[in-house]
């Protein structure tokens, strides 16, 4: 990717929503997957939000939630309580953005971060 696109993933535009949510399949694994564009870092009270769902839906379904600003501490250790029972990735969007940058799967990205929140379920989390 181009340096001069990185800018357009990290800075939506002003009319752009606040937050999108969307289920994604990927392999043999439902993925619930939501993004924030907010100034703060996301909070534990998002966080919670989606591991309801993940706890609600039917299955085994896995969660990836994507912040443009981080997420607070609080967010992290909400993600660690739950990781021994759902597989919940927390990811800066910054790192997809690395991701693209470097011509990566970002197929493969979330993959290996799940295998590591399911290996080592309370080191996992982004900060």
């Amino acid at each position: 990717m181009h340096d001069e696109l990185a800018p357009h993933y990290c800075h939506p535009e002003p009319r752009a929503s606040p937050k999108t949510r969307r289920t994604r399949r990927t392999g043999h694994h439902l993925y619930l997957v939501e993004v924030k564009w907010h100034s703060e870092p996301v909070g534990v009270q998002d966080v919670q939000v989606l591991v309801s769902r993940l706890f609600v839906r039917p299955g085994e379904p896995r969660g990836i939630f994507i912040s443009a600003s981080s997420f607070s501490q609080a967010a992290v250790n909400a993600q660690r309580e739950v990781a021994s029972q759902k597989v919940l990735l927390l990811c800066d969007l910054y790192e997809i953005v690395q991701v693209l940058e470097r011509e990566e799967s970002v197929g493969r990205f979330f993959k290996d971060k799940a295998d590591q929140v399911i290996a080592e379920p309370s080191s996992s989390a982004s900060a």
